[in-house]
């Protein structure tokens, strides 16, 4: 019944609740000022790991069961889209899954570091054709922001 249901509106869902990973590269840029991201080791181990690569081998034939970094369309725009074809889903917001302590500080290299999160969104967005829509951060205690940090270029 529920796939009937699903079927039906195949290609007209909306998902509001993706989430979105930055590969290790552009976390640590995203972070260089702070002192690093608190998960960029983690994440660097994990995508360096043979039960990685096994996991994003796989992730095609096991699309809704694989989550994280090696999901399909994780951290890369144009798989995000062929992600959302295999589901049906035509469009998305898709939530950051990193960075969301580094944030919380007050100081220009936390607003620095949002500008460089915002345009990765925007980057990833584009590439993602539009469908999956990058939400924007903001530095959350900054009391001379404002709408904080807006693309540096776009």
């Amino acid at each position: 019944m529920v796939t009937d249901l699903a079927g039906k509106f195949r290609g007209e869902l909306l998902d509001a609740d993706g989430h979105v990973y930055m590969e290790p590269g552009a976390l640590a840029e995203f972070a260089r000022e702070l002192g690093g991201a608190l998960a960029q080791d983690f994440y660097k181990r994990q995508v360096e790991s043979e039960e990685f690569a096994a996991s994003r081998a796989n992730n095609r034939a096991e699309l809704w069961s694989t989550k994280g970094l090696s999901a399909l369309g994780a951290y890369d725009a144009q798989e995000r889209r062929e992600a959302l074809d295999m589901m049906g889903v035509k469009a998305q917001l898709a939530f950051p899954n990193t960075g969301s302590a580094e944030l919380r500080i007050d100081s220009d290299a936390a607003r620095r570091a949002c500008r460089v999160y915002n345009d990765f969104a925007i980057d990833w967005t584009k590439n993602a054709g539009r469908r999956a829509r990058a939400v924007a951060r903001r530095v959350l205690r900054s009391r001379a922001c404002g709408p904080c940090a807006p693309p540096s270029r776009h």
